[in-house]
């Protein structure tokens, strides 16, 4: 599928989908420059990667988790059946409880990246569902990382050894999983 063709399928979904398509737009963007996507504010890394592949690579497949996602029929995804509260209901609340803690404390929230952090977030969920071991061995890895930064005992030369294993496909991955 080509970016015509995945765009277009973005908007017959936005026709279909009233959740859709305030995202349309961010959506084309994406299609058009996969680098442009952004985990934003919540330390998806590795998601965001795996989306920023399909958005390269398989944009097919980009449409499908789409359409996991927000397709009131919820096809589903490579013939997994997650229902859309697991994959969208709670992304959208955990975006929503975000921007309010970051309202509260004054820092500036960019509700761009929060298509981005759905479609990560949900991906990751689908994984969860097809190989709950490999989900919680992605999760204990992050949480070693972000744990590493956010306490800063890290140099650099040892951070970027530990991304590297991360396999990352960030323009700077020592931003990464910051958190």
């Amino acid at each position: 599928m080509d970016k015509t063709q995945a765009k277009d399928a973005a908007g017959g979904l936005a026709r279909t989908s009233t959740t859709f398509a305030p995202h349309l737009a961010r959506t084309q963007a994406i299609i058009d420059n996969p680098d442009s996507l952004n985990q934003g504010a919540y330390g998806v890394c590795a998601m965001t990667a795996a989306v920023r592949t399909l958005l390269q690579h398989d944009r097919a497949r980009f449409v499908e988790l789409l359409r996991a996602v927000f397709d009131p029929g919820n096809p589903g995804f490579r013939g997994l059946r997650v229902d859309s509260t697991a994959l969208l209901d709670h992304r959208l609340a955990q975006a929503d409880a975000k921007q309010q803690r970051y309202l509260t404390t004054g820092r500036t929230y960019m509700e761009l990246y929060n298509l981005d952090f759905i479609l990560s977030r949900a991906l990751g969920k689908l994984i969860k569902v097809a190989d709950s071991t490999v989900y919680r061995n992605q999760c204990a890895f992050s949480e070693r990382i972000t744990k590493m930064f956010v306490k800063c005992r890290l140099s650099t030369t040892e951070g970027m050894s530990l991304l590297s294993q991360c396999q990352v496909s960030e323009k700077d991955p020592l931003t990464c999983c910051l958190v």
